[in-house]
């Protein structure tokens, strides 16, 4: 029941770093460009309080929940970084909707999205082109990083997030060979950021607030973004089938 909590006591997105991880990598966030800063927008709850009316109508567990509101429905961030791009973030938790990431990235030569499915990979003003089409192929051909080569099969076959086999993989890899990680503890603080600062802007009338820069300027120099070709190294970390199934690095 933390959720009921934090949908009470806070404003804002209060989990960006699902999404916002990922984009930043694309982006070379701390690496050539960081946030600047950030305005945030959020709905009405307008399903929320109600549901917990009809709970505590039979069940005393809500009843000290009763009456104190709860963060709205949607909560939409935009960041514009240093170097004039855009991300947008959303997060909504208690609409009725189907589940989808809705996560894509738009450039000035082509497109990608992940979700919803199918994925799809566009260049310039052409066509979507989705698994099974011999454009996608020719991209997916040319594209598909090294260390989905050499992980990728192996991680789809765990359930769950899909790959959270290939992270462990990758993370153990770079500690075994000396390899700077693809994420740190600036790139952790700058994502994490985002909920108190996006708090704030909802609280304020959507203004814009800046991003504090957890490098301390070094995001201008500092080029080390993850290395999904596996160009400095590494890739040599092999693993064992258990007994039982289970792998082991």
């Amino acid at each position: 029941m933390w959720r009921l909590k934090e949908f009470q006591e806070r404003r804002g997105i209060f989990y960006p770093t699902h999404g916002l991880m990922p984009v930043s990598n694309i982006m070379n966030i701390n690496r050539g460009d960081k946030f600047e800063y950030l305005t945030s927008v959020e709905s009405n709850d307008f399903m929320f309080a109600n549901k917990l009316n009809e709970l505590a109508a039979t069940d005393d567990f809500y009843k000290p929940y009763l009456g104190k509101g709860f963060r709205g429905n949607m909560c939409v961030v935009l960041i514009r970084t240093t170097q004039g791009k855009t991300i947008m973030l959303q997060h909504d938790f208690t609409s009725p909707r189907r589940h989808t990431y809705i996560h894509g990235i738009y450039g000035t030569k082509a497109s990608a999205m992940l979700h919803p499915s199918p994925p799809r990979i566009a260049k310039g003003l052409g066509k979507w082109a989705s698994p099974g089409d011999e454009e996608y192929k020719k991209y997916e051909a040319e594209f598909t990083p090294k260390i989905d080569r050499l992980m990728g099969p192996t991680s789809r076959k765990f359930k769950g997030h899909g790959g959270d086999f290939i992270q462990d993989w990758y993370l153990i890899d770079c500690l075994r060979n000396g390899l700077p990680l693809g994420m740190d503890v600036y790139d952790a603080a700058s994502a994490s950021s985002i909920v108190p600062l996006s708090q704030w802007s909802v609280l304020n009338r959507s203004n814009s607030i800046d991003v504090p820069d957890f490098t301390a300027g070094a995001w201008k120099t500092n080029m080390k973004n993850m290395d999904i070709m596996l160009n400095n190294g590494g890739g040599n970390t092999k693993f064992l089938w258990g007994q039982k199934g289970e792998f082991r690095l």
